[in-house]
């Protein structure tokens, strides 16, 4: 009885040791430039009081943006827009905060 009871609080503590609900929301954007040209543009919002967007990896960094407002802390609601230019396709986005790591996959 003992040995259940000391692997069910081992047990507890990993589990709160684990991810819990992302800081951010991301959303992307399939847009059109003024001069015809697509792009995507993915939009950052803080779900917390205070996050700090440190990178922004698209793709598995096969798609470049030119974001020079990162890193950027973000409060509750505020947010962040990066722009993919070029024959970029946003499948996956990890968001690097000081918080942790969040990828999202579409």
């Amino acid at each position: 009885m003992k040995k259940i009871c000391v692997l069910s609080a081992v047990f507890l503590t990993l589990a709160g040791c684990l991810k819990t609900e992302p800081p951010i929301d991301i959303e992307t954007y399939d847009r059109r430039g003024s001069y015809g040209s697509n792009y995507i543009e993915i939009v950052i919002t803080a779900t917390t009081d205070v996050v700090e967007v440190i990178d922004v990896i698209v793709h598995r960094g096969n798609c470049k943006h030119a974001s020079n407002h990162l890193p950027r802390e973000l409060n509750f609601g505020e947010s962040i827009s990066i722009k993919l230019s070029g024959q970029c396709s946003a499948k996956q986005v990890d968001v690097i905060t000081d918080l942790d790591d969040w990828t999202w996959q579409y």
